[in-house]
C-alpha cells in the first residue's frame, strides 16, 4: 500500500490526491505560496504541479476557525480565495455568530480561563453579518444561510431528530437550541449573480482548520 511522506517533522503529508501542511493562518502570506507551489517532497518524481490549482474551481471549508482569527487576518484568506480561484469556486463556513449576549458572554468566560480568546467574536454579531463578511472580501455569489437550530428545526426530518434523541437520551432541548442558535452553515460561490460558468469535472478542495 501506497504511504504518504511525512513532512516537517511528521506535521505534514504529500499524495497524490490530499496534502496537509502546517502553517499559521496569522501568516497567511507565506501559507499561500506554499499552496501555489509544488509539494515540498512530491509523491512522484515528476509532479511539478502546485498543490493548489488556481485554473480549478475549489471549495473552500472553513470549520469553525475565522471566529479564532483577527478581523483582518481572516479578511486577507478570503479576499485571497476570492481573487485566485476561477469563477465557480465557492466557500462552505461552519462559525459561530451573535456571541455578545449573556450566552456569549458566558462561553467567551470559560475559554478566557483555558487562557483561550476569540478575536474575530466582535465583527459576526449576527447571521447577515457572515454573509456581508464574505460579501466585501469578493466573494459575491448566490448564497445560503441558516442557523444550525433552523437546520434541526426545518430541514432534519421529524423521525431522523426522534431517532438521534433516543441514542442521546436528549432531554435539555432548550439548553441545546441555545447553543445551537449561536452557530450556522454559510455556503456562498465567488461567482456573481449574472455570471455563468462552464462546470469542470475536476474540483479541488482546500480545508482551513
Amino acid at each position: 500500500p501506497f504511504t504518504p511522506p511525512l513532512q516537517q517533522g511528521g506535521l505534514g503529508l504529500s499524495s497524490p490526491l490530499y496534502a496537509l501542511l502546517p502553517g499559521d493562518l496569522r501568516n497567511f502570506d507565506a501559507l499561500s505560496v506554499s499552496l501555489l507551489s509544488p509539494p515540498a517532497f512530491p509523491s512522484t518524481s515528476a509532479s511539478t504541479d502546485p498543490i493548489l490549482l488556481p485554473s480549478l474551481p475549489t471549495l473552500l471549508l472553513l470549520e469553525c476557525v475565522l471566529v479564532y482569527l483577527p478581523p483582518p487576518d481572516t479578511d486577507a484568506i478570503l479576499l485571497w480565495f476570492a481573487s485566485t480561484f476561477a469563477p465557480g469556486s465557492a466557500v462552505v463556513s461552519y462559525d459561530p455568530f451573535g456571541l455578545d449576549d449573556s450566552f456569549g458572554k458566558v462561553m467567551r468566560r470559560n475559554l478566557a480561563l483555558r487562557s483561550l480568546t476569540l478575536p474575530g467574536a466582535d465583527s459576526t454579531p449576527s447571521l447577515a453579518s457572515l454573509t456581508s463578511r464574505l460579501e466585501k472580501n469578493g466573494i459575491n455569489g448566490s448564497t445560503g444561510s441558516m442557523s444550525v437550530r433552523e437546520i434541526r428545526d426545518e430541514v432534519v426530518p421529524v423521525k431522523e431528530k426522534e431517532r438521534v434523541s433516543k441514542l442521546e437520551n436528549l432531554d435539555e432541548v432548550e439548553e441545546l437550541n441555545l447553543v445551537l442558535e449561536h452557530y450556522a452553515n454559510l455556503a456562498r460561490r465567488t461567482l456573481r449573480r449574472d455570471e455563468t460558468f462552464t462546470a469542470n469535472s475536476t474540483t479541488v478542495c482546500l480545508t482551513l482548520r
